[in-house]
């Protein structure tokens, strides 16, 4: 391999077979409703459109045995087959849909989840390592060789259509396993994808699970709504911008910003796709555009897929390590913000105070990484608790994830400044997005992925998974003693961060996944102030 493949660990594996896990039989009595034969995308579905979100799960067991590890596998499969009735959208298959008001649909067939089943003749400890030379990710433990996936792309290929969900159980020579669960992103963000485990792990353990999810996508940000809010905000006279009277507001968005945002979702969805296969354009004054030809009334409706205008180009090769972020030094970061901000409501969070310090230690960088000293850090904030009209229900399936940029500040003044500085304006950012700002956001996140294309400035974000459950996926066999994303490559100029939960008995208080550039690493792994907090971490304590 070459590219990205230099960053991630190669591994020979042996006895691939493949099966298809389908729902369970279910008896539907006389007048009862079968679930929904399909889902539209939401707004937020398709920011992540065609792109996997693998997790790697490793359990220290000792499956030597091949009769223990077939009832191991027979029990993940059955208990698969029972949380894919209430989880019916995983069983489904996503298709371009050529309406541009559209562009996927989630047809929910029970076509059932491709089920991978590997040996490797290597023992675990000598495959997955995280030393020094930094946690490699292992994309043939995650199904996508397999499925005849390519790792070092965001975007897989949709022809005819993509699985939501890929299983791949891995046995070691050892007679450890490693659980790999690879998520179509279109699908589930990661809270989606955790309640789903949990559920699923459920099962397996107890016969049923206590989670019952909720799978209508209307409930959520559409397309089509986009275009139809722009195409209706109220744009000031002349005489009240004269007399600085303020318009009325609606979505939380002036005219002004709105105005801003078409521009930037016009750019961001054409300004590298510029066939007549693009995504639609807009403009201030238009209106939504013409749901596309049915299919078989032109030869351009068979072929066009309007979801090029949600893909990027270009992807990024970047290093992945693994740190343990010290306790005692956020401990001390938050009791200093208590006496340095003004506002005393304001309590920093664990999250909050990390991700300040990635973001002073990544502005820090020199300017030779993107060729600017202007990044743009943000927030991938989870907006299930944000929507309030009508509200979004907690178990929610689908995406509702939003990249929330930090004020604009140059380098010289957030780092003459403490860490409360930057700690409180992450926090006032993540929690200043509501219901009345939805639409704003949405549109920024269309001018972050213009600005990319054109490589205007070197952008930086930071997830948390920190309140996920992680260590908790248990399927009857004990839990996991390590468990991380397997991606190879990332969208953003210099990588991401994944703030996850500390790994069991590390006494850290969290654990940070970073992935950046090589050169941006070596750097930061020279950084005074990254090193005050974040240490290498031994794979085994």
């Amino acid at each position: 391999m070459s590219g990205s493949g230099a960053f991630a660990r190669q591994v020979v594996l042996r006895n691939v077979e493949q099966t298809i896990v389908t729902p369970a039989p279910v008896e539907v009595e006389d007048g009862a409703e079968k679930h929904p034969e399909s889902w539209n995308a939401s707004l937020f579905d398709l920011f992540n459109i065609d792109a996997f979100l693998p997790i790697l799960f490793l359990y220290d067991l000792d499956y030597s045995e091949e009769e223990a590890y077939r009832k191991l596998i027979d029990d993940l499969k059955s208990s698969l087959s029972k949380v894919l009735v209430p989880f019916y959208p995983i069983a489904g298959r996503w298709r371009v849909n050529t309406d541009p008001t559209i562009v996927r649909t989630l047809y929910c067939n029970d076509a059932g989840v491709p089920f991978v089943e590997a040996f490797c003749d290597e023992d675990l400890e000598s495959v997955v390592k995280i030393d020094t030379e930094g946690y490699k990710p292992l994309f043939q433990l995650s199904g996508y060789e397999a499925l005849g996936f390519d790792p070092q792309k965001i975007h897989q290929s949709i022809e005819p259509e993509l699985p939501s969900l890929i299983v791949q159980v891995t046995r070691f020579a050892c007679g450890s396993v490693v659980l790999g669960t690879t998520f179509n992103h279109t699908t589930s963000d990661g809270k989606a994808a955790y309640d789903f485990l949990q559920a699923w792990s459920q099962i397996a353990r107890e016969g049923s699970t206590t989670i019952v999810p909720d799978h209508d996508r209307s409930v959520a940000f559409s397309l089509s709504e986009l275009y139809a809010a722009i195409s209706q905000q109220p744009q000031p006279s002349e005489s009240s911008i004269a007399e600085g009277v303020e318009t009325p507001e609606e979505n939380g968005a002036s005219a002004e910003a709105v105005e801003e945002a078409v521009e930037g979702v016009t750019n961001a969805l054409a300004s590298t796709h510029t066939t007549e296969d693009s995504a639609p354009t807009m403009s201030a004054d238009s209106e939504a555009p013409p749901a596309a030809a049915a299919d078989g009334d032109s030869p351009a409706a068979a072929t066009r897929d309007p979801g090029v205008g949600f893909m990027l180009n270009e992807v990024v090769p970047v290093m992945t390590k693994l740190f343990n972020v010290k306790k005692d030094v956020i401990d001390n970061l938050k009791a200093q913000a208590k006496t340095e901000l003004s506002s005393g409501d304001e309590e920093l969070t664990t999250v909050d105070c990390i991700s300040a310090l990635l973001w002073r230690c990544i502005s820090r960088l020199p300017a030779k990484h993107g060729g600017t000293s202007h990044t743009r850090a943000m927030s991938a904030i989870e907006g299930r608790l944000k929507f309030s009209d009508p509200p979004l229900p907690p178990n929610y399936s689908g995406n509702v994830i939003m990249l929330a940029p930090y004020p604009e500040v140059s380098p010289d003044e957030l780092l003459s400044k403490p860490h409360s500085f930057a700690a409180q304006k992450v926090h006032r950012t993540v929690r200043a997005v509501n219901h009345d700002s939805i639409l704003p956001v949405l549109m920024s996140m269309t001018q972050i992925m213009n600005d990319y294309q054109r490589s205007v400035l070197r952008f930086c974000s930071f997830t948390s998974w920190f309140r996920f459950p992680t260590y908790d996926i248990d399927f009857g066999f004990g839990a996991p003693y390590f468990v991380a994303p397997n991606l190879l490559c990332d969208w953003l100029s210099l990588g991401n961060t994944v703030i996850l939960p500390p790994i069991p008995d590390s006494g850290a208080e969290a654990t940070i996944l970073v992935r950046l550039v090589p050169e941006a690493m070596s750097d930061l792994l020279t950084d005074r102030e990254f090193l005050s907090f974040a240490f290498d971490l031994s794979f085994k304590q």
